[in-house]
């Protein structure tokens, strides 16, 4: 697991410009900052070579990043937080905020996953986007995410964090909607940016209440003040904060968004389900982790919010008949457990637990949904009933993607049974009132998991093929499929490296609980048994047992799009209410003051002319 970290001014090295390597930490965020506005600005002229561009700025900040990780793990573990102040970035009325950056293991970790994932979508990128004219666009706006989403990790105070927390928003509006002349693109970036907003909301009006109550927006400040402050002000700051995190993270009732934004192209699925933004709030609450210990009616609402999410999703997934958007629904279940561990965890481990499961999570993730990318070339879609038995004969496409789907599971030895071996060990030693919830759920998401990820695997590798011509004998990959093979590599070489340890900087060992892991792992075996039975009947889809009405159901949402357009007419109708209200009595007082202003002074004028008419 992740080593615990404290966020306090005392553990954190102020820098100096003479402090080596790590006085270069805002050179992690300017690089591929520095990408997305040299391929906007540079136009049409680099759209033979502009992708190389963005993938150099990429690789460049992975690797001043792995620089600072070795030259940080050679410092004794109580030194490993650093922090570096550029300038004041404005101060008004007592309200001073720093453009400043804080390198410590949380925000390592994730510096090199965002870097290191993202720089991999990068590299497929190039082979699925090749025959797109907007080539040089698509690579800007995933250079604008990858800066967007480290300068929201790397950030030292809360408006910093908002900034970056904006500037994901913004990106992902961009890529979901890249392909912006398919309707159904252009209105899940709208959904998706719409259903954001109102997560923003909430975190604004927590940064809002976290300055009027600590004067101060620095987290080593404000940390270190929450155990002085008032627990009613904790807990509605811990909600608060919770509404942006749940909305970045498409958990119910914002989780919507999500489904639809499948719509963009699979690299940016991948970006954004696997590597960063549904990472973004579990991140936020990683980081505020010593606000939310103090916050313990926050926890409940999080546990129940997150033991929710994770069980109707995964049952949602289990139904749907299109590859990426069972992925979809599976990224909310998982996202659901990571945070339902930093619920549930005691407040000694710091959510190190969901942490952990966010970064395997990443790197199955990523996998899941490139492979779902090489399945669209080879298919011409991702729907489950063309692509039956497909998968067969695409080399290493079969063996990825069915190491990712027992990833997602928990099958040991992947990465994936290692740390949700964590968050069921977190949630069964829990002290929370929520911690029951979120290991019962737990135990019910590992069921259902091992189903449709079963369930997946055997329709897309058993059976014939709807049109077994659609590919010749030689089994050529395309594009996608031969960056496909380079990218699955390399990732399957960091989910190894992050099973058997990694850095002892990172983890702490990978500390197994033979009664928890035997339950966990007999759970899941259950559920691929269960779902295997199943494949058996006629028809070979284990989601045929379920009624017709349930499974069409389950395509819509459960038809929670009905009721967020009916919430959306009710505010509309709302608001034309009150636009009536303001011009019939609001504005009725002025006008009225100024028509009889008017009229009495054309009452006077009448009365002058005929006092003194023009001689």
């Amino acid at each position: 697991m992740l080593t615990p970290m404290e966020s306090g001014a005392a553990e954190l090295q102020q820098l100096t410009a003479a402090s080596g390597i790590f006085s270069y930490i805002w050179i992690i965020i300017a690089l591929p900052l520095a990408g997305a506005a040299f391929l906007l600005l540079a136009g049409r002229r680099t759209n033979k070579w502009g992708h190389y561009v963005a993938i150099a700025m990429v690789w460049a900040s992975f690797a001043l990043g792995l620089a600072m990780f070795f030259t940080m793990l050679g410092e004794p573990a109580e030194d490993r937080g650093v922090t570096q102040h550029l300038y004041t970035w404005f101060n008004v009325g007592g309200f001073t905020a720093d453009v400043g950056f804080q390198l410590d293991q949380l925000s390592m970790i994730f510096v090199l996953l965002i870097t290191g994932v993202g720089g991999l979508i990068h590299i497929y990128s190039v082979g699925y986007m090749a025959d797109d004219p907007d080539r040089r666009k698509f690579f800007a706006y995933l250079n604008l995410f990858v800066a967007a989403m480290l300068l929201l990790v790397l950030a030292d105070n809360f408006a910093l964090l908002y900034f970056g927390w904006e500037g994901v928003g913004l990106a992902s509006y961009l890529l979901v909607g890249f392909w912006q002349y398919k309707p159904s693109a252009a209105a899940a970036a709208k959904k998706a940016f719409v259903m954001n907003r109102v997560g923003d909301f909430g975190l604004a009006l927590g940064v809002f209440l976290i300055f009027a109550t600590f004067g101060t927006v620095a987290y080593p400040q404000v940390f270190a003040a929450a155990p002085e402050a008032s627990t009613t002000v904790i807990n509605i700051i811990g909600v608060l904060l919770l509404v942006g995190a749940c909305a970045k993270s498409a958990q119910f009732p914002l989780h919507a968004w999500l489904f639809d934004a499948m719509e963009g192209p699979t690299p940016a699925s991948a970006l954004i389900h696997g590597a960063t933004m549904v990472a973004a709030g579990t991140v936020v609450v990683g980081r505020l982790f010593p606000l939310y210990a103090e916050s313990t009616d926050a926890r409940l609402v999080l546990a129940v919010l997150a033991a929710a999410t994770t069980v109707y999703t995964a049952v949602m997934a289990f139904t749907q008949n299109d590859v990426k958007k069972l992925l979809a629904y599976s990224t909310m279940s998982q996202v659901a457990l990571m945070l339902g561990a930093l619920a549930a965890a005691p407040a000694e481990e710091h959510g190190a637990a969901g942490l952990d499961h966010l970064v395997s999570h990443a790197v199955f993730k990523a996998l899941l949904f490139l492979g779902a990318g090489w399945l669209a070339a080879i298919g011409g879609c991702t729907a489950f009933a063309l692509l039956r038995g497909r998968m067969k004969g695409w080399g290493v496409l079969p063996v990825s993607f069915g190491l990712g789907l027992a990833a997602l599971a928990g099958i040991p030895p992947t990465i994936g049974f290692v740390s949700k071996d964590g968050v069921v060990a977190a949630a069964r030693e829990g002290t929370t009132t929520g911690a029951h919830i979120v290991l019962y759920a737990t135990y019910l998401t590992v069921f259902l998991t091992a189903m449709y990820a079963t369930r997946a695997y055997l329709v897309l590798v058993s059976g014939d093929p709807e049109k077994p011509d659609h590919h010749d004998d030689s089994h050529t990959p395309p594009p996608t499929g031969a960056s496909y093979t380079l990218v699955a590599g390399v990732i399957g070489t960091l989910g190894l490296l992050s099973l058997v340890g990694g850095a002892a900087f990172l983890v702490q060992g990978a500390h197994i609980d033979p009664t928890v892991a035997a339950v966990s792992v007999g759970i899941a075996l259950l559920g691929v048994l269960v779902s295997w039975a199943l494949s058996r009947r006629p028809g070979g889809d284990p989601a045929t047992v379920l009624p017709q009405a349930w499974a069409r159901a389950t395509q819509v949402n459960l038809g929670t799009d009905r009721v967020y357009a009916g919430f959306a007419a009710g505010v509309v109708a709302l608001a034309r209410v009150v636009v009536r209200l303001d011009n019939a009595v609001v504005d009725a007082l002025p006008r009225g003051l100024a028509s009889g202003a008017t009229a009495l002074g054309d009452h006077q004028v009448h009365h002058l002319r005929r006092e003194h008419p023009l001689q």
